[in-house]
């Protein structure tokens, strides 16, 4: 697998151009739920291609941190957590909460075989 902090850095220069110029990658609507699926896409893009459900250890690990039960992927849960915020607030929280979870688990692409 290549460089750790390649991939990593990979995944962060995607948040920062969802940050900054996020019309180069979705639509003028720019709504939450678009911003959400595209993640999920994303996500789930990875998960392809590292054979584990990322979408799934992002959930868990987002479980954790918020000290939640819910039965809603980390993207579904957000405006339920953050009633009240409006879509661009959303947005932001959900850019922080998941390019969070790639900071705090730098090595989330690796996994364990066991044989």
């Amino acid at each position: 697998m290549k460089n750790s902090n390649a991939i990593n850095d990979k995944v962060f220069d995607l948040f920062k151009i969802l940050r900054q110029y996020p019309l180069m990658i979705l639509t003028k609507d720019g709504s939450y739920y678009l911003l959400q699926n595209y993640i999920e896409g994303y996500v789930d893009g990875l998960s392809l291609i590292l054979g584990k459900d990322m979408r799934q250890e992002i959930t868990q690990w987002y479980k954790k941190k918020m000290d939640t039960q819910t039965t809603y992927y980390w993207t579904g849960h957000i405006p339920f957590h953050f009633k009240g915020k409006s879509d661009d607030e959303l947005k932001t929280i959900l850019l922080d909460i998941t390019e969070q979870y790639f900071l705090e688990n730098p090595d989330w692409h690796k996994f364990n075989l066991l044989c």
